[in-house]
């Protein structure tokens, strides 16, 4: 596909990569591609480690895909769109989400065998047991949230500052490489057995990504933030000054 610039609709910016979404529901990106954040589908060696030009995303296999959001990570990169089977003349009616780049933190979102810790070129779907639809999502520095059909925040990746808004056991859950309901409680198996009611109870209607802090609205009204603190990024009065970890509260 040929870029052209007046056909821009959206864009983000990563630490050392870029990306373009276009009137077609095509992506563009360009910059470092040391983690594969560019999803060239092709392993990382010197002659493939950046791009000065915009270049298509392309390598979905059997798959294709109309675009419509964007979102860069640190070094990964996340991208929504409707899908279509190319056996299948129609598009999915919910957006999937795609994940590529590094997965050294679980920040794609799947601790599987197909996703490596430094590159990952070839865009792998983004899924829980019990869906595999989003509405929108924002990507930290090492951390990723997306929003469900419920309108239910869930999120994977980096936790030791409490960024992905995961209780339990810091020490085990630094990662969480899977996704996870934001407010859920992991005992030392990581398995659920329990929640923070007073969010997950409430339905998201905003939210945004900082590299190791998020802010949350809620339909009540209510403002909740977690992640690290130390320069007081969550309008809360705990671990000012450290980075110790923040769970999710209210404002």
């Amino acid at each position: 596909g040929v870029f052209d610039s007046a056909l821009v609709q959206d864009m983000a910016a990563g630490d050392r990569h870029s990306a373009l979404l276009d009137q077609a529901g095509r992506v563009f990106l360009f910059g470092s591609d040391s983690h594969g954040q560019l999803g060239t589908g092709i392993a990382f060696n010197r002659s493939h480690a950046a791009s000065f030009a915009p270049r298509l995303l392309t390598s979905l296999g059997e798959e294709s895909a109309r675009y419509s959001m964007i979102f860069l990570g640190y070094d990964h990169t996340i991208v929504f769109g409707n899908l279509k089977n190319r056996s299948s003349p129609s598009w999915s009616a919910g957006m999937k989400a795609w994940g590529f780049g590094s997965n050294e933190h679980g920040q794609l979102g799947s601790a599987g065998s197909q996703l490596t810790a430094h590159s990952n070129p070839i865009p792998r779907r983004i899924a829980t047991p019990g869906n595999d639809t989003w509405v929108t999502g924002c990507a930290g520095n090492f951390h990723t949230l997306l929003l469900d059909d419920d309108n239910k925040l869930w999120a994977t990746g980096h936790n030791s500052y409490g960024q992905a808004g995961v209780l339990g056991k810091p020490t085990m859950i630094a990662s969480t490489a899977q996704m996870y309901k934001v407010g859920s409680d992991l005992n030392y198996a990581r398995e659920i057995i329990g929640e923070l009611e007073s969010f997950t109870s409430q339905d998201v209607t905003t939210f945004a990504c900082g590299g190791d802090h998020n802010l949350v609205l809620t339909g009540s009204g209510k403002l909740w933030s977690f992640g690290i603190n130390d320069l007081g990024q969550l309008a809360r009065e705990e671990n000012l000054g450290n980075a110790n970890a923040n769970e999710v509260r209210e404002v």
